[in-house]
């Protein structure tokens, strides 16, 4: 009896260490949750223009709803025929069926979603282009889109439906970039384009 009470009261002694030891192991993995916080997205599509015979730019547009009316696309870059290639992240919160809508006043391109080519162009003339339906659920998936504006009188419009809403154009609060990646200028959004919604 006398040894079964000293095993008795040492066994709350030896939970406290064991408890100490799980709590010092378990600290770092702690931190890392903590790192994994951190933002690792910034708001808007990193855009990127350029044209035959002048040097590139890089911007971030905070949404894709672009009616250029013969203006440059930016205002470093002079009118006329241009190519932009946006890409970034979608960002959708609801699991179900989302299809993405492009609106192309002419010209030629393509957008992807994680690498799958959903809408495919080469327009003469004002059109909607529709992709199938994808199965999302809360991510931020990359998307990248190209289009290839025959003049600076182009349109552009990304719009989206989904498992509760009709068409709609793309909120800004959806688009979003990879941090790494960023431009170190701060948000621009271009002067000199009519944006239409």
């Amino acid at each position: 009896m006398f040894r079964s009470r000293r095993v008795a009261r040492g066994t709350p002694c030896a939970a406290i260490v064991l408890a100490a030891l799980w709590a010092s192991a378990a600290a770092p993995a702690f931190a890392v949750e903590e790192d994994d916080d951190e933002p690792k997205f910034l708001p808007g599509l990193i855009a990127a223009y350029s044209q035959s015979g002048a040097a590139s730019v890089r911007r971030v547009d905070d949404d894709v709803q672009f009616v250029w009316r013969g203006a440059a696309p930016d205002d470093r870059l002079r009118p006329g025929p241009f190519t932009v290639r946006w890409s970034g992240r979608l960002f959708t919160m609801a699991p179900g069926d989302y299809r993405l809508h492009v609106f192309v006043g002419g010209g030629r391109g393509s957008l992807k979603l994680a690498g799958r080519t959903l809408v495919e162009f080469d327009a003469s003339q004002p059109a909607w282009h529709v992709g199938p339906p994808v199965k999302l659920s809360y991510a931020h998936t990359p998307l990248e889109i190209e289009f290839e504006a025959p003049s600076s009188d182009a349109t552009f419009k990304l719009h989206w439906s989904g498992p509760q809403f009709a068409v709609e154009p793309i909120p800004e609060r959806h688009l979003f970039h990879d941090l790494a990646g960023s431009p170190s200028t701060p948000l621009d959004v271009a002067h000199a384009v009519v944006r239409s919604r």
